[in-house]
């Protein structure tokens, strides 16, 4: 538990106020409680009753971000937009910050502030000293006037007790699903934080303006990818082009609280889709549907959470001539990445006509990314393609190599970290930092 002491606020100048708090806690642990959007949504929530409701981030110096905050009681609205000028991980960061009322109105000053957060390590104790710089006095005062400084420290023992709870800050999975589109993924990522609502946009890349660099034939300076997290999962979507479509052999597992959760998710999702397997009850789940929304994207929504916690979970179903290699394909990823293990496999039994020895539901772990694989009931043709890929992030060369050469054994090299494993399943080995 910790035991620190609450902030500590002084004026360093005229229009200046400065926050230092510190947290028992790594300083890289709580830069990513401060630049992960799932994880601002766990602690950064306001007045009481009222929650983060859009938390877009782009955390690259040019980048904006986008917070907005909503009343449980009336609905009412506030927030911040602004953005990033300096971004050095993880010790400091510079955005600007521009207030806007919403439905409740006040007065934090006009124009923009200039908030500067540092994090400084001392023996495992990393000390955030924010410094907003809002121009004048007169702004200043306005926005203290508020209970800014009270606000900050209510938000600051919330995120104590995140940082406390090591899974919400922990290390995370190298493993992201990458869902290739033609040129919908913000259209898409905007679909589905409004839908889950514990969701938000983290960051965005662009084609380059080298026609060198952008073999898609897209647009100089489009957008190329968007990255997202829905409840905890990191999803990456990607405009592609026309090449590669969606199937159902890769969906995603929606894992509601309550049959009405269920409900709600499947009229949003369903809205210019299609149903798969209409919304019922089966005999896994009281509330079950399986359906494809109007991106082409396959989900699985079922009432009843897991005992993991785990929200969204990517789903291999092995068909055509993979149909029966579902458990051959979990002992491989188990083998080839750490943090793995098989948490359930259920066989078909005689009766139910699977595949002999298929796996019905195979829930497993690959480097803590929870995953589950099963055969196809039925035989059909559908395959695995590159428009539902799994990247791997990397930091170093000896890594990708490894992980390229076990994930390529048996299966495809492609082009710029591109392969197909033994299976079929589509891989995106990537280097990223020094």
């Amino acid at each position: 538990m910790s035991n620190a002491q609450p902030a500590q606020v002084s004026l360093p100048s005229d229009s200046a106020v400065q926050v230092t708090r510190s947290f028992n806690a790594p300083r890289e642990l709580v830069w990513r409680a401060y630049t992960s959007p799932a994880l601002l949504q766990r602690w950064l929530l306001g007045p009481p009753g009222w929650a983060l409701v859009v938390c877009e981030m782009d955390m690259r110096v040019g980048g904006s971000y986008r917070w907005r905050w909503r009343s449980e009681a009336d609905g009412k609205s506030f927030g911040f937009d602004g953005e990033l000028r300096e971004v050095t991980r993880p010790s400091r960061m510079v955005h600007t910050q521009r207030y806007v009322a919403g439905d409740i109105g006040g007065d934090m000053g006009d124009g923009e502030a200039i908030v500067t957060v540092e994090l400084r390590e001392e023996a495992g104790i990393t000390t955030v000293v924010t410094t907003i710089d809002f121009g004048s006095q007169q702004a200043r005062d306005a926005a203290m006037s508020t209970g800014m400084t009270d606000g900050m420290e209510q938000s600051y023992q919330l995120l104590d007790g995140a940082l406390d709870d090591g899974a919400a800050v922990g290390e995370r999975s190298p493993i992201i699903p990458c869902i290739w589109l033609d040129s919908e993924a913000e259209e898409a990522a905007r679909f589905y934080v409004e839908t889950f609502q514990q969701a938000a946009i983290s960051g965005s890349m662009r084609y380059p303006e080298s026609s060198a660099g952008n073999p898609s034939g897209k647009a100089p300076g489009s957008v190329m990818t968007v990255s997202l997290e829905l409840r905890g999962q990191r999803l990456l979507l990607l405009n592609g082009g026309p090449m590669y479509k969606l199937n159902a052999n890769i969906s995603l597992f929606a894992h509601a609280g309550d049959s009405a959760e269920v409900d709600r998710l499947y009229a949003a999702l369903s809205d210019g889709g299609q149903a798969l397997m209409p919304l019922d009850s089966y005999p896994w789940s009281e509330r079950y549907a399986w359906v494809v929304d109007r991106f082409g994207v396959s989900w699985q929504l079922m009432a009843g959470a897991r005992e993991d916690g785990a929200h969204i979970v990517p789903c291999l179903m092995f068909a055509a001539a993979q149909r029966g290699k579902a458990k051959a394909a979990i002992d491989h990823y188990c083998k080839i990445f750490e943090r793995s293990r098989v948490e359930q496999l259920e066989h078909y039994s005689p009766e139910e006509q699977g595949p002999e020895g298929g796996v019905k539901h195979g829930r497993f772990t690959i480097a803590g990314q929870p995953m589950v694989a099963m055969d196809a009931h039925v035989a059909h043709e559908g395959t695995f393609n590159e428009a539902f890929s799994l990247q791997v992030i990397c930091s170093s060369q000896p890594e990708v190599d490894r992980y390229w050469a076990a994930l390529c054994d048996g299966g495809e090299e492609g082009q710029c970290g591109w392969l197909k494993d033994r299976f079929g399943v589509s891989w995106q080995v990537v280097k990223v930092g020094a």
